[in-house]
């Protein structure tokens, strides 16, 4: 075989013989490699050589020197690298040290008189050790963005809660204090409106790098918790080095020069603080208070930095929530909400046979109102689980009703709060709802978000569970943004994963984000599952969407959302 074409090898070789050695380097390219082959016989040697050189595959005699053998060698090489393929050779070892080996992390064990064997089981370790790496590579990034806000790079929501806790917690245990800051940018929506979204998603990652700026503590945090909106925590922090960060930050920001094709623009934050004590009720609580100081800076007249103050929480939930908890009641005695339907596409075939149900409200003026404006607010005062209720009756009550209309495979996917499947009477309901419409259970599907499935495991699995007997199908939606691990997924029993929009709408020019949808398809297909892409908004993405395996797509370019009523009318 000629050089140019042998595959190149590096290995680690952990032995006293140069015959050996020799004798190594001949069988592995008699094997077709090209070997880089380093010898050491010391732990201080291996020491050296492990870090510095990405190897290939570790091969190690067992009886080295009397200070130091195979056991000890492995031991160490597992230090550094817990994948690398490692393999015992040795012509010494008995059948208890090659069972202990394995034990402890070792490939596989060769006698030097079978060593024949060697090379291909040099190939099958290393196959399964890239194997091995991508899945670790896939869990890590993940991981990752279960905790980071996909924009900015910053915390995410999810873990600047679990922050918060911890320095909740500890001011309770230690009697610390700590601080939390809500900042919103002042006349973001004007700039969204003015130059567009990705203006504004340039501004937020460079607004962002200016606050990063400020944390520079170990236990200190910066989050984007949602839009405009950003979270600080200073640990072990006083309250009047607080307000000197705090107003650090707004005149930071205040100076800053935004530039988006030659139009420059100035913007403003409004800073609430919170003070974390001993006689701190709840994350959530805290959370609250420094949400309604921020809206108190804001009514000041933007710009300021407010300390929180009893009577600022009355203020927020008056003016910013109080309308919709009147509203919503009134809409679902009216009938003021709506039923819109978005259809989801078969990638494969082009089929349109399945749609997930959205719901929009009907102000006194007739106009529509999307639902990012009322859900809030519902969530916060106990108000889903009733919203949910008439979602499902006037579902289940059309779709009886035009069933013979629809496609024979029509499926219609409905959302359900965390909320309502922690509720025992919200199941008997349900059951009892589906019992009297008498639909086919393969028209219906329920969906859940990631966050609130995963935060209530044991409840999510006994609700999807008592469905899913009676053939009712799930689906996970917004997987990959809050805190869903694999081993979190491996037990949720749903039949669709809806893959988070934040990902597929970056896949045309950013590379993590695509080998993130990838690895989330792999991985949902091979529990099983069937996966959905949201936020499909062009035929750049759908076309990459296909060459990925993703089974269906949702979005624009599918189709924007539409009245039920248009499923028959055409």
């Amino acid at each position: 075989m000629a050089e140019h074409e042998l595959k190149p090898l590096r290995v680690l070789m952990i032995e006293d013989s140069v015959d050996d050695e020799l004798l190594l380097r001949r069988q592995l390219k008699g094997a077709g490699y090209h070997v880089s082959l380093e010898r050491v016989c010391s732990e201080e040697a291996l020491r050296t050589f492990m870090p510095p050189v990405c190897w290939d595959v570790v091969i190690s005699d067992y009886k080295i020197v009397p200070q130091f053998d195979g056991m000890d060698a492995l031991h160490t090489v597992r230090e550094f690298d817990q994948t690398i393929p490692f393999f015992l050779l040795s012509g010494t070892v008995g059948e208890e040290i090659a069972v202990e080996a394995m034990r402890s992390g070792a490939n596989d064990y060769i006698m030097k008189d079978k060593s024949a064997r060697l090379p291909q089981a040099i190939e099958r370790e290393l196959r399964q050790a890239e194997e091995r790496r991508a899945r670790i590579r896939s869990e890590q990034q993940m991981d990752y963005f279960a905790r980071h806000d996909m924009l900015t790079g910053l915390w995410n929501r999810r873990e600047f809660d679990t922050r918060l806790e911890c320095l909740f917690q500890d001011a309770k245990d230690n009697r610390h204090q700590h601080i939390l800051m809500y900042m919103d940018l002042d006349q973001f929506k004007l700039l969204n409106d003015t130059v567009g979204h990705t203006a504004g998603d340039a501004l937020l990652v460079q607004i962002a790098e200016v606050m990063s700026g400020f944390v520079i503590k170990p236990d200190d945090a910066v989050a984007r918790l949602g839009g405009d909106e950003f979270g600080v925590l200073l640990a072990n922090c006083e309250m009047d080095r607080a307000l000197i960060v705090a107003d650090e930050i707004r005149e930071a920001v205040q100076q800053y020069r935004f530039d988006w094709r030659s139009q420059i623009f100035t913007i403003g934050i409004s800073i609430g603080i919170s003070l974390i004590t001993p006689y701190s009720k709840s994350g959530g609580e805290l959370l609250a208070e420094a949400d309604s100081a921020c809206f108190a800076a804001k009514a000041k007249g933007r710009n300021q930095v407010h300390v929180y103050k009893s009577d600022d929480l009355d203020t927020i939930e008056k003016k910013h929530e109080m309308r919709w908890v009147l509203a919503i009641p009134e809409a679902l005695r009216s009938d003021s909400f709506q039923l819109y339907y978005q259809p989801i596409q078969m990638i494969g075939t082009g089929a349109r046979h399945h749609g997930e149900v959205l719901l929009r409200m009907l102000d006194q003026n007739n106009r529509l109102i999307f639902p990012d404006a009322f859900i809030p607010a519902a969530e916060r005062y106990d108000l889903m689980p009733a919203v949910d209720r008439w979602v499902i009756t006037n579902t289940l009550q059309w779709v009886k009703a035009h069933l013979h209309q629809l496609h024979p495979e029509q499926e219609f996917s409905i959302n359900l709060s965390g909320k309502s499947f922690l509720d025992v009477k919200f199941l008997h309901f349900l059951l009892d709802t589906l019992d009297a419409a008498a639909i086919d259970p393969k028209h219906i599907c329920f969906e859940l978000t990631e966050s609130a499935a995963v935060g209530e495991l044991s409840d999510a699995i006994k609700f999807i569970s008592t469905l899913r007997d009676k053939g009712y199908r799930f689906s996970l939606d917004d997987f990959g943004s809050g805190m869903c691990s694999l081993k979190y997924l491996r037990k949720l029993p749903v039949d669709y994963l809806k893959i988070d929009g934040c990902f597929v709408k970056e896949i045309v020019d950013d590379a993590i984000s695509r080998s993130i949808v990838a690895s989330v398809n792999t991985i949902a297909h091979a529990m099983g599952m069937q996966t959905i892409a949201e936020y499909v908004e062009n035929d750049e993405i759908l076309a990459i969407l296909s060459d990925l395996g993703v089974d269906y797509a949702q979005g624009y370019v599918v189709s924007k959302p539409m009245p039920l009523s248009n499923l028959i009318s055409g």
